[in-house]
């Protein structure tokens, strides 16, 4: 029953994903990067291979990124477009405060695989407390 939950449950978040996509790509007029919630969804699987966490992974993307499209046709990460802000991707990094660790990693953020292995490190580090300020809509 547990594992029909949580398959129904990443369902659900892969349309509101697709949903807000579309969305989002009707209002600004920008282009969605073909299946861009789909490479995420898979990318967050890759690096979560656990069913659960990845589902929780998932939901975490959903709430942090609203439905905002994240990489360019180009495939880089896109700034953030509300305020000053330095968080960025599907899961809202803080890339000025984080960037002397992700420096040391020799990471380059626009990359989604290096982008992942951040939100990997993080996750390593501190479950999900990270992501703790949007807990009310991703977990109980």
């Amino acid at each position: 029953m547990h594992r029909l939950r949580t398959t129904l449950f990443f369902f659900s978040v892969l349309a509101v994903l697709t949903a807000s996509c579309t969305t989002i790509a009707v209002a600004t007029g920008k282009p969605i990067p073909e299946n861009q919630s789909a490479e995420i969804q898979q990318k967050i699987h890759e690096f979560f291979p656990d069913v659960e966490v990845a589902s929780i992974m998932i939901a975490i993307a959903t709430c942090e990124s609203t439905g905002l499209i994240h990489w360019g046709t180009d495939g880089k990460l896109l700034p953030n477009s509300y305020g000053n802000s330095s968080a960025a991707g599907v899961f809202q990094i803080l890339l000025y405060t984080h960037r002397k660790k992700i420096k040391e990693m020799g990471l380059d953020m626009s990359n989604i695989d290096h982008y992942m292995t951040f939100v990997r490190h993080l996750y390593d580090m501190e479950k999900y407390n990270p992501w703790r300020a949007s807990k009310h809509c991703w977990g109980s």
